[in-house]
């Protein structure tokens, strides 16, 4: 007989990995940097490639904001404090899409 106890424990999902682990692995498969010196295609290639990345390691949304915020170089460190900022304060909210949004408007030409 199965206590409650017991029962409940099992209904928990997996231990989440350790954030390190995630990130040594992640820097293993050399990922692209951003340096902001790009074109405007070459942006939008770099965040697709990215995108295609996190989509191969099925990555959610969370831990992709958390990633891709390392491959970040130069200003562009800074542009993404001041467009968090600003997200925060429009109520919009840092979030995976935003950030896509964020980075094309400022980066893609469309």
């Amino acid at each position: 007989m199965v206590s409650d106890e017991e029962e409940e424990v099992g209904d928990l999902p997996p231990p989440m990995e350790r954030m390190d682990v995630v990130i040594a692995r992640f820097q293993r498969m050399n990922p692209p940097v951003f340096n902001g010196d790009e074109s405007s295609e070459d942006a939008d290639s770099w965040l697709r490639n990215v995108i295609f990345l996190f989509d191969r390691c099925q990555y959610d949304d969370e831990l992709r904001l958390s990633l891709v915020i390392l491959l970040l170089r130069k200003a562009e460190v800074h542009w993404w404090r001041g467009a968090s900022s600003t997200l925060e304060e429009t109520d919009v909210g840092i979030s995976w899409n935003s950030f896509c949004e964020t980075f094309r408007q400022e980066y893609v030409l469309e």
